[in-house]
């Protein structure tokens, strides 16, 4: 308490703020940036607050003019950012063309790092071999990455969240396709800082259930609803109208009386009612064309082959000498039995002998497939053989070298010390 010993200190003096820095750096976390990110960061906060003005008002255009203004501020202040020399576990930092991850593996001894994308959740892994699953972590190395304090990071993601409201909500009032596109592009703008952020992933499932993009909302919005745990409610409704756009609301049975009839019933008619179309997947279509469409090219191949009776079976022709040659040794087999069993028999060759040209075939392709086993069995032993016998040529030689080194050495002294008393005893 202030006395006449110790006096009440003065106030420091404010720093002077614009109209976009009304928001001070100690009260979002922000306060340990230099002097210059700082600034950036509280302009930047003041920016997002202004856009959550024009937001609650209305003023659709003003707040996402906003909302961008403060993630160009943000981008400023992250530039300026301190950088440790070394980084640590869990840490995010920004990437490439503007990706951001987070730290899984710091090997601070080698400098390098192994990443982990915040956009799918993955470890950044790139190609070593031929093969597509020759697949190992890529190291970072301490310059290809930049250090992002997590109070920027949480900033810019929740100003490009809330301009993905606001292009929602221009969208449901235009009800433009291209709006609609566009949300779910603003949307995307999220996600690449958080591939899981539920709001991100709830906003662009309401565009694209708008659009009536079942397929790609179904994936967004399980998604958001294994985010949210299931509690949200409007993340639910709107998973329930996609699943059933789709054909997949009623379950078997559900809601029948005894007789198979009544309430349940009627509901599951009108329901299938709703989803009669295939084709287009749209719940308000009563086209009956576009209903006795078929849904794909395979399906209507099938519907095809299965409407070919067993009378319009037609024999392969004979093009292959292995059936004409089955067809010939069917021929003779018949004409030695006897004449009323060869006309008899006639067409039960033409069966075999096409029977056997497919036989044969496939024996064909078993062949060659048995023999490039072999060949490839043999070139992986023969390479086999030829690397342990240069090895075992390689400890052989080695073993040689230091056995005779030491005999080597005792001559080589005793010749030096000889050399050395025998006054010359070489010299010519």
């Amino acid at each position: 308490r202030p006395c006449a010993a110790f006096p009440r200190a003065s106030p420091a003096p404010r720093r002077p703020t614009c109209w976009m820095s009304e928001a001070g750096a100690g009260d979002n976390g922000l306060a340990k940036l230099p002097e210059a990110a700082r600034l950036a960061a509280d302009a930047a906060t003041a920016a997002k607050n202004h856009g959550n003005e024009a937001l609650k008002s209305a003023d659709l255009p003003r707040a996402i003019e906003r909302y961008e203004e403060a993630v160009r501020l943000v981008d400023i202040a992250l530039e300026g950012a301190p950088q440790e020399r070394l980084l640590r576990n869990n840490e995010i930092v920004r990437y490439g063309d503007g990706k951001f991850a987070m730290i899984d593996t710091a090997y601070p001894q080698f400098e390098d790092y192994v990443l982990m994308d915040l956009a799918s959740r993955d470890l950044i892994k790139h190609k070593v071999g031929r093969h597509d699953f020759d697949m190992v972590s890529k190291r970072f190395l301490r310059k290809e990455m930049h250090l992002v304090p997590q109070e920027i990071f949480d900033l810019r993601l929740a100003c490009l969240q809330n301009i993905s409201l606001a292009a929602l909500k221009m969208a449901r009032g235009s009800t433009l396709r291209q709006d609609y596109e566009e949300a779910v592009k603003r949307a995307n703008d999220a996600l690449v800082m958080d591939g899981k952020s539920a709001k991100a992933l709830m906003r662009k499932g309401q565009a694209l259930v708008d659009i009536k993009e079942w397929p790609k909302a179904a994936q967004v919005l399980v998604a958001a609803a294994q985010e949210t745990k299931g509690k949200d409610p409007e993340v639910m409704r709107l998973l329930e109208v996609v699943m059933a756009a789709k054909g997949k609301g009623t379950g078997k049975g559900k809601g029948l009386g005894k007789d198979g009839k009544g309430k349940g019933a009627n509901a599951a008619g009108s329901q299938k009612k709703a989803v009669s179309c295939s084709f287009c997947q749209d719940p308000s279509c009563q086209d009956e064309a576009c209903s006795r469409r078929p849904d794909s090219e395979e399906d209507s191949d099938d519907e095809a082959l299965r409407s070919i009776k067993e009378s319009d079976w037609k024999p392969v022709e004979g093009d292959d000498p292995i059936a004409e040659a089955l067809k010939a040794a069917t021929r003779d087999d018949a004409t030695a039995v006897g004449g009323a069993s060869s006309s008899s028999s006639a067409p039960a060759g033409d069966d075999a002998a096409t029977i056997g040209a497919s036989a044969g075939c496939e024996a064909q392709r078993g062949a060659k497939a048995g023999k490039r086993s072999i060949c490839e069995k043999a070139s992986r032993r023969q390479c086999l053989l030829i690397s342990g016998f240069l090895l075992g040529a390689l400890f052989m030689a080695a073993a040689v070298v230091l056995f005779l080194m030491p005999t080597f050495l005792r001559h080589s002294r005793a010749g030096a010390e000889g050399g050395g008393g025998g006054g010359g005893e070489y010299e010519l």
